[in-house]
């Protein structure tokens, strides 16, 4: 069960791939991609967390590798429903090097065992070509818009849905891209999880219309450092806590990071 997220991202992959052609192209444009991550989640105090993961990705129907992607995410809930993000994305990939800088806010509810959430998003990004002296970089400003739900299952398994338009500034069309996602969490102990998902993603921006069938797997580390431990008080402390600090049972959500 608990690398079930891996193995079934690859099977996903396997079977897109056999009903698919090689590189998207306007007489064939479908792609199937796919993507592998490790992730570190770190809850600061007051309020505060960070977030940094690696991603390696497969794509041309999972034929070539595209390159490696690395992460970092700064982020502070103000109030119970809000929550400022930051993030920074370096991109090695075959093409050159991409630079992405994003800043957004979320909102978020909870009901029950249901949490719905709404995250706008502005990101930078700037592309530098290798071996072009002509076109050395190129610089492009996207808004994303992130409506989501997650549903806890059980105490360890939560799935979750999201879709996610791009919009292009200065672009002919208004959307750019979707990203639609179903994915599902397994959290293997307090602080270790498992994840794996597919993302169905229809791109506008190019010349002519292109589909991406993307499917995933990922592992994240979830931290504590700089807690301080709460010494009990009164009677005796119930096994497996500290005090009476409940917040040690599991460590909150930290969000993660966009790949």
């Amino acid at each position: 069960m608990r690398q079930s997220p891996w193995w079934l991202a690859s099977l996903a992959a396997a079977a897109l791939s056999s009903s698919a052609g090689a590189q998207a192209t306007p007489a064939d444009p479908t792609d199937v991609q796919a993507r592998f991550g490790l992730g570190l989640a770190l809850d600061l105090p007051d309020r505060w967390a960070a977030a940094f993961r690696y991603q390696y990705r497969l794509v041309d129907d999972l034929a070539r590798y595209q390159g490696s992607y690395l992460s970092a995410g700064l982020e502070r809930g103000i109030g119970d429903h809000f929550t400022i993000l930051a993030n920074y994305r370096l991109a090695l990939v075959d093409r050159g090097t991409y630079h992405r800088f994003g800043l957004g806010v979320e909102a978020s509810a909870k009901v029950k065992k249901v949490k719905f959430s709404f995250r706008p998003q502005v990101q930078f990004q700037r592309q530098h070509f290798d071996n072009d002296d002509e076109f050395g970089s190129d610089d492009d400003v996207f808004l994303r818009t992130r409506a989501a739900v997650k549903l806890d299952l059980t105490k360890r398994l939560a799935v979750s849905a999201s879709v996610e338009p791009y919009f292009k500034f200065g672009a002919k069309d208004l959307v750019d891209n979707w990203r639609n996602t179903l994915g599902l969490d397994y959290r293997v102990s307090k602080r270790l999880k498992v994840e794996g998902y597919y993302i169905y993603r229809p791109d506008y921006g190019k010349s002519y219309n292109r589909t991406f069938h993307i499917v995933g797997a990922g592992m994240e580390l979830g931290l504590k450092p700089f807690r301080k431990k709460v010494k009990a008080k009164g009677p005796k402390a119930e096994p497996g806590r500290v005090g009476s600090d409940r917040r040690r049972q599991a460590p909150p959500e930290v969000q993660p990071i966009d790949p």
